[in-house]
Order: structure tokens, then C-alpha cells, then sequence
């Protein structure tokens, strides 16, 4: 059967094109009293100044009178409607942007000679109220590009670039790493200097994460030594002739490297080692500084994650104390709880700090002294505090979003408290997902917001939660033309009979109830995130769209397990990962077959990537009579042969559970394989090795059960590394092998 995907491969860029407006970039002013916008289609665009005080709003320029003022100046036609997608204050009454020189045929100011050959664009000044316009001088576009982080190397892992360099706090040096040890390379003359000795492969200094004292004199970073570390080899297949790179990794069990915190003198090149409790082998993060510089604060936890501990280190001796600690039996968050500590949790007395804790159940924040006594629970309740995303000392108060609607568990609502623990209030109503900002004053908030039905909107919103104005509603006319079906939120039971789970269904465009539709699952399931649609736009939201569109009823449910619903919800998973995803997914299956006779349970589909094309793989090997066809992207077969810090921290070591280990590989039930099974694996992943794949094609070979797989030439985990074709040929390859085999009445164009 031959179908035309264009337009299921285009479906993502139609449907984002079809919201405009309801999002604002916010550019403030220098005194923070008001910010600036672009607004509308490029051509008619405008941009709004907004009073922040007020919500009073006016162009912040004349767009036509600019544009002439431009053109006079370079000598040549620039863009149509406003010249530039970003801009910058140079001063009070002037913005500053860059123009592609071959778009304006700018004539050079200067000698080519001095300008860099990648240059391409040139800096242009204009006062808003004179319009008088200034061509920056090659000389200051060279020392905005020299002060531009780098890239330092690449990332091990899909989709993560890799260190860049990081700026002083006086700009004038930025760090990097160079031979495996770390160096700073000048901004005014981009001359590299070495400020550390002895690194070399494997073993050798860090920039990742590093943070520069406040006075821009030392740096704290790490030191890693990797020679321990199991290497994988990854085979280049399409150089003119194949060659092998290897890297290192840590599998299930496997030998970790060691990683030692340092503070290094910038000026007289001293490294301090600094030696902190813990296991031998736990994971070290720079986390911050102490105002006068006197102290540097490090993180650590180790690969079982039961322990996560902030440390204050004097840069003078060495010594260290603990600030603050987390433990749990099982694990604390998982592999994202580095990540939720930010070093503006370090508060700006530097007397206090705040702290994540899941010891009442829930992920709430508490406050403690930087002499390492707790103060107090600064929230309480049974949800979970996401982010925070201010702090005000004057006020005593934080603001952070949460989920903290009981009755919306995966709802993202704006709330404040006060330090002490006093005053929680939910400062936002509307149902969905928020995403604030903090204005520079801590006066007010931009608040964009959405749900599942209601198109982004971004209000103006005062730090007690009045709104001040709607800045801007998004106009999805070309979303309605797309013909689709809302989504639809649904909730069911666990297979406990008892926890309720929260999912999301999707219905073909011309949906008709009296017909019976093949069924697609789209499953994750993995402990590091939540995954079903709450907002508008969410990516999973729109694959699942565009699958609907071709006739199939889509949805996605999130099991016991995973984030974002208290720690007993999560610790389900720990040791288990072979028992319940399975029994969850099949029990919610049951449940939507009973609820719509649309939905035919003869023609059931399930796919998903990494860890969601494990729970494919064992939804087609243990309930067979429920799921008949699977498409497994970039997937774990055996849990042995994984990622560690991905598995890990949710299974316990593999020497304290090996027969959970034995039962969580799909290799041993192979022959179990009843349904249709596509595999498609890139030969140049490293969070779920290429090799795991291959071994599940022997052990199908070995049980005689027929497969399909694509295998995708040095692609990544997230097929985003060579290019857009791969990532346009597994989806649709994805979709084609569905509609092979089970048949949906694809809607007519």
C-alpha cells in the first residue's frame, strides 16, 4: 500500500505555523521599568513597548521611518517590515541589532582585512528618537565575536552539545579546556592561556558545569578520570573507508570513573584538590560561590543516587563542611536532581540556602543556613514544587511553579511562599501549563500560558498575581483549518485497581463514532519524565496528531513510575522494572476499549523511543493478545547492557539485584513474539548502544520468530546528527509499517 506522507512529515511545521502570537521574548529596558516585543507576521510586524507598572503599551518605533533611515545608511534595501527577529538596548534611547551583510549589500566601513572571514554580519545602532543611525566600527564586532562562548568539544550523548566556554563576571576572560587541561582565552586579543597541568586522555580537567568566583579570580571545576570506564567502539560506516572511534561508557554495573572537585587560581595557575566525603566514585557538580569568593559550594551523589549533598569548600585550606543532605532508600528524583538545583538557591545573604527534599513524599523546597543548620520546610502538601523562579530577601518570599492543583496533578501553576515557611498562595487560576518570568525589579511576571484547549496567552501579572493585562493571545486560524480533533484528557486506574493515571486521546480529523479505528499507543514510560500533553504545543502532543491525522485513534497515558506525582508514585519502579509497566499499560488498554467502541482491539499498534521502545518491546513479548504490532526507536532490550546513570539509580545495582535484572531482559523471552515487530536503531548511539539491538536480533534468531528492522548509518539516539533526513525517514517508517499492518481508512486530503 503506497500513501503519500508529505503531509504527515509537514504536519509539525503546518500546525506551528498555525499559532501566531501568544508568546512574548521579553527585551528590557535598562532602568527594568518597561520591556520591549515583536509582534506579528515579519512583513507587519511591530514592536511594542510595555509599561510595566501601568500595562500601558505603545510602538516602540515608527517601523517605516527606521527602515528608511537603514537603508539611507547602508546604502542598500533591507528587509521588508522590521529588520531584525532580536535586538538589544545600547542605551537608554538606542537599540542595537545585527544585519546580514549579504542581505544588505552593506558597504564596509573599513579594510576587509581586519574583519573576520566568518563575519557575516555587521552591528547596526539606531536612536529611536532622532533615527539616527551608527554602523558599528569592525573592531567592536570583533570583540563581540571574541566574547561569544565556544563550543569546546563534543557531547558523549544525543542532543547534548557538548561544554562551551564560560564567561568571567568581568568579560574579559572566557573558560574552555585545551590538551585536557583548562584554559582562558582572552577577549581582546583571543589569545588561550593554560591555567592547569597534567590532563591528558581520560584523565583530565573539565569546564562542564565549571563556575568563576565573583571576582573573577579562581574557578571551581572538576577533574575526571575515566580510564576505568569500559570503552565502546562506534564504527564510522560512511567514510570512503569504514574507521572505528571508541568512547568511554558505564553500563549497568560497569567500572565509573572518579571525579575530584578543584578550585583553580586563575593567576598563579594553583590547583586545589579537594577531597570530599562520599563514595569513592560519586558524581561532582560545581554549584556556586560565596559573594566575597572565600567559599565554593560543590555537589555530590553517587551512581545509586541515595545521597545528594551540597558542600561548602574554603579555597583557602580545603576544608569542607555540609550545608545540606538528601538521602533516601530508594533514589532521590533520579538522573534529574543535579539539575534541579540552580546556584540562585544559594541566596544573595550568604547566610541561607534553599533545598530541594522528597522526605515528606513530595519534591518541596526547605531552608537552611550555609553553616549547615536546616531552618524550616518552606513548602508543604501533596505536590510537587517544579522550579523555583525567584527569590526576594526584602519581601522574605520565593516564587517557583508547582503542580500544586490536587485536582490537575500535572497542571503548572505560579505560587509564592514565605521563607518561613508561612503564606503559600497559588498566584495563578487558569488550568494548564505556565511559564513565568520574573521582571528585573521582582515587581511582576510574564506569565504564557496554555492547556490542551486553550491557545497560548501571555499576561502581565503583579508578584501577588493580579493581572495587569493580556500582552498577547495567540490566533490559531491555522491550526482550525488543519480540520483536527481536540485532544482529549482522559484518566483510568493503574493495574492496581486504586492509582489513578492521567493520559491523552487523540481521534482522527471526520471522526466518527459509529466506525471502528485501529488503535496506536504512544508509550515512554521510563522514570525520568512525564510525558503525555498538558499545554498546547507539546511536541509528543503534535506527533500524536499527526498520527491521528492518517486515521488512527492516538493516545498516550502516564504509568506508575515515573515523575512528577510524589515519591511513592515514583518508587514503584525501584527493582521492578520487570513487573508493572506492562500489567499498567494492558490494564489502561482495557479500560479505553471498554469506554470506546470506536476504538477496534483487534488492530492495536504501540511504539515509542529508548525507554518507551523497551516498554514496545515487552507491551508485544507479555500481552500479545493486547498489542499486535510494535515499532521500537533507538530501544534498551536488556537491562545489563545500558546506560548506568539511566538505569541505575531506578534499579539498584545489578549485584544487589540480579534475578530483577534477568527478568527485565527481553533477549530471554524472545520466542514469545507473536505481533509485528519493526526495530530501528542509529549505529552511532551511545545512550542505548547499537549493540543492544543486534543481540535482540539474535536472540529472535535463535527463537526463529520473524522482524523488521531499519538501521539508520551513523545516526544518534535522536537521529539529529547528520542531518534531517534521518529523522524524516524513521517517522515515516514509523507510520508506514502501521498502516501495512493495520490498516486505517486514511482521511482524504
Amino acid at each position: 500500500m503506497t500513501v503519500d506522507l508529505s503531509d504527515f512529515l509537514d504536519f509539525p511545521a503546518r500546525y506551528l505555523s498555525g499559532i501566531r502570537g501568544g508568546t512574548v521574548r521579553p527585551v528590557f529596558t535598562a532602568d527594568g521599568d518597561a520591556f520591549c516585543y515583536l509582534d506579528g507576521d515579519p512583513d507587519v510586524a511591530t514592536v511594542w513597548q510595555v509599561d510595566i507598572a501601568s500595562g500601558d503599551r505603545q510602538a516602540l518605533f515608527d517601523t517605516q521611518r527606521l527602515r528608511k533611515s537603514v537603508e539611507t545608511a547602508v546604502r542598500h534595501p533591507v528587509p521588508t517590515g522590521v529588520p531584525f527577529t532580536s535586538f538589544e538596548f545600547a542605551g537608554p534611547d538606542t537599540i542595537r541589532f545585527s544585519l546580514p551583510r549579504q542581505a544588505s549589500g552593506l558597504l564596509d566601513p573599513g579594510p576587509i582585512s581586519v574583519i573576520s572571514p566568518d563575519m557575516a554580519t555587521w552591528l547596526i545602532d539606531v536612536n529611536i528618537e532622532t533615527y539616527a543611525v551608527t554602523i558599528a566600527p569592525p573592531a567592536l564586532q570583533l570583540q563581540r565575536r571574541r566574547a561569544t562562548p565556544r563550543n569546546v568539544r563534543k557531547g558523549l550523548l544525543a542532543s547534548d552539545p557538548g561544554p562551551y566556554e564560560v564567561i568571567s563576571p568581568d568579560g574579559a576572560w572566557l573558560l574552555g579546556e585545551a590538551n585536557h587541561n583548562l584554559s582562558v582565552r582572552a577577549v581582546v586579543d583571543d589569545r588561550v592561556e593554560v591555567i592547569t597541568q597534567g590532563g591528558e586522555q581520560d584523565n583530565g580537567y573539565n569546564c562542564l558545569g565549571a563556575l568563576w568566583s565573583p571576582n573573577a579570580e579562581y574557578v571551581a571545576a572538576t577533574h575526571a578520570n575515566l580510564r576505568a570506564c569500559d570503552r565502546i567502539p562506534v564504527v564510522n560506516w560512511l567514510k570512503p573507508t569504514e574507521s572505528v572511534d571508541t568512547h568511554p561508557m558505564v553500563r549497568t554495573g560497569g567500572r565509573l570513573g572518579t571525579t575530584t572537585p578543584v578550585v583553580v587560581n586563575v593567576r598563579s595557575r594553583v590547583t586545589l584538590r579537594v577531597d570530599l566525603p562520599g563514595e569513592p566514585d560519586q558524581f561532582v557538580h560545581p554549584a556556586g560561590w560565596r559573594k566575597d569568593g572565600t567559599e565554593a559550594y560543590f555537589l555530590t551523589m553517587p551512581r545509586t543516587h541515595r545521597y545528594l549533598r551540597l558542600h561548602a569548600v574554603d579555597i583557602a585550606t580545603g576544608t569542607s563542611r555540609v550545608v545540606a543532605e538528601e538521602t533516601q532508600d530508594t533514589f532521590i528524583i533520579g538522573i534529574r536532581a543535579i539539575d534541579r538545583f540552580a546556584k540562585e538557591l544559594i541566596l544573595d545573604d550568604d547566610k541561607r540556602v534553599l533545598w530541594f527534599s522528597e522526605r515528606d513524599g513530595y519534591r518541596h523546597l526547605y531552608l537552611y543556613s550555609t553553616a549547615g543548620v536546616e531552618l524550616g520546610q518552606v513548602t508543604s502538601g501533596d505536590f510537587e514544587v517544579l522550579k523555583v523562579v525567584g527569590v526576594d530577601l526584602d519581601r522574605e518570599a520565593v516564587w517557583f511553579v508547582a503542580h500544586s492543583d490536587l485536582d490537575r496533578p500535572y497542571d503548572v501553576r505560579l505560587c509564592s511562599a514565605k521563607l518561613d515557611g508561612t503564606g503559600f498562595t497559588q498566584l495563578t487560576s487558569a488550568t494548564g501549563v505556565h511559564a513565568p518570568i520574573l521582571v528585573p525589579a521582582k515587581t511582576h511576571f510574564l506569565d504564557t500560558h496554555s492547556d490542551l484547549d486553550r491557545p497560548p496567552a501571555t499576561d502581565l501579572v503583579t508578584v501577588d498575581g493580579e493581572v495587569v493585562r493580556t500582552i498577547t493571545t495567540a490566533d490559531v486560524a491555522g491550526v482550525d483549518e488543519l480540520g483536527l480533533a481536540p485532544p482529549e484528557p482522559f484518566t483510568v486506574t493503574a493495574a492496581d485497581g486504586e492509582t489513578i493515571l492521567h493520559g491523552v486521546l487523540y481521534k482522527p480529523p471526520g471522526f466518527d463514532p459509529s466506525k471502528k479505528y485501529p488503535v496506536i499507543e504512544e508509550i515512554y514510560g521510563g522514570p525520568q519524565v512525564a510525558v503525555h500533553q498538558v499545554g498546547y504545543a507539546d511536541p509528543r502532543g503534535i506527533a500524536a496528531m499527526a498520527k491521528a491525522s492518517l486515521g488512527f485513534v492516538v493516545y498516550c497515558v502516564d504509568g506508575r513510575g515515573t515523575p512528577e506525582r510524589g515519591k511513592a508514585f515514583q518508587d514503584v519502579v525501584f527493582g521492578r522494572f520487570h513487573e508493572f509497566h506492562v500489567e499498567d499499560h494492558k490494564h489502561v488498554l482495557e479500560q479505553l476499549l471498554e469506554r470506546h467502541p470506536f476504538m477496534d482491539g483487534s488492530r492495536v499498534g504501540v511504539t515509542g523511543g529508548s525507554w518507551g521502545g523497551y516498554n514496545t518491546v515487552r507491551s508485544l513479548l507479555l500481552a500479545p493478545e493486547h498489542y499486535h504490532v510494535g515499532v521500537a526507536v533507538c530501544p534498551v532490550y536488556d537491562l545489563d547492557d545500558h546506560l548506568a546513570g539511566a538505569l541505575e539509580p531506578y534499579m539498584g545495582l545489578p549485584s544487589e539485584r540480579p534475578e530483577a535484572y534477568r527478568a527485565g531482559s527481553s533477549l530471554a523471552i524472545a520466542d514469545r513474539l507473536r505481533g509485528k515487530l519493526l526495530m530501528i536503531h542509529g549505529t552511532a548511539d551511545m545512550n542505548a548502544t547499537f549493540s543492544a539491538t543486534m543481540k535482540m536480533c539474535e536472540a529472535l534468531a535463535r527463537a526463529d520468530q520473524s522482524y523488521d528492522l531499519i538501521v539508520m548509518p551513523d545516526a544518534n539516539h535522536h537521529f539529529n546528527n547528520a542531518g534531517g533526513h534521518h529523522t524524516r525517514y524513521y517517522q515515516s517508517s514509523v507510520v508506514r509499517y502501521f498502516i501495512e499492518h493495520l490498516q486505517p481508512e486514511i482521511p482524504a486530503a
